[in-house]
């Protein structure tokens, strides 16, 4: 059974209760007076241990009423304090917004084209090395041609050495005769990335072959209107869900008088 006292129930008006948090300048705090009706309320709680009768659950649901009364005029004194910073804040992102808007367009476009002319460059310079490439190529056929035809024309080890140096020594100046490949020329400050881009095009393909690489996450709100619709013809069942009921008691808040418990 539960002890019977006087347990000092929250009366103050919303005016009242909203400053159980305030805020001066930049310093915010939880007044006295909400910690003193909170420890009222936690006393008043810690007398109920277990709810054996119809009087501890009446004795049960008050100490949970002061509770939930606290609880909600603590949330609303949060969003009180907390809402002109808000509204500051709303009011700064807003201003930026207005001043970067044609500054942040005008960057993008540049970035564009910027881009684009990159891209064309890096295409020129791809086309320039295959081409060197190519080249390269040839003048090493070219120098194993020779070689080759030597060994042929010509069986003195010596008389081939030195026309393998000699074909060395052709191939070098070739090689140095060819262009350089051109880089993309950069201004200065100019910082030049190629990030790679993705987006899904077959997410039932991509969560079979990578599952790593997919979140999946729960409609709580859809899952929960399904429940409701099915458990009006029935037990609800949902593939892939365990579904069952919890008893659950709450209150709503009111504000009263102390009373005795």
């Amino acid at each position: 059974m539960i002890t019977k006292q006087t347990c000092f129930r929250p009366n103050q008006d919303n005016g009242s209760m909203n400053s159980l948090i305030v805020r001066h300048g930049d310093v915010v705090a939880v007044t006295q007076e909400a910690f003193a009706l909170r420890d009222a309320a936690l006393e008043s709680s810690a007398l109920i241990a277990v709810v054996r009768t119809e009087e501890d659950q009446r004795v049960a649901v008050d100490a949970q009423r002061m509770i939930k009364t606290l609880l909600d005029h603590a949330e609303a004194a949060r969003k009180s304090v907390k809402e002109p910073v808000l509204d500051l804040g709303r009011d700064i992102d807003a201003k930026a917004k207005e001043f970067t808007a044609e500054l942040k367009e005008e960057y993008t476009r540049l970035s564009t084209t910027i881009g684009d002319y990159q891209q064309e460059q890096l295409m020129i310079a791809r086309r320039a090395e295959m081409q060197r490439a190519i080249e390269l190529k040839a003048i090493e056929d070219e120098k194993a041609a020779a070689i080759t035809k030597a060994a042929i024309a010509t069986n003195d080890k010596e008389v081939l050495a030195a026309e393998i140096v000699k074909q060395d020594q052709l191939a070098t100046q070739k090689r140095e005769m060819l262009a350089p490949v051109p880089l993309p020329a950069k201004a200065k400050g100019q910082a030049v990335r190629q990030p790679w881009r993705w987006e899904p095009v077959n997410m039932d393909m991509l969560y079979k072959m990578h599952p790593g690489l997919v979140t999946m996450t729960t409609n709580a709100r859809e899952i929960n209107e399904l429940i409701l619709r099915l458990a009006a013809i029935g037990k609800p069942e949902i593939n892939g869900l365990r579904i069952w009921q919890e008893t659950v008691s709450g209150v709503r808040a009111n504000e009263r008088k102390a009373i005795d418990v």
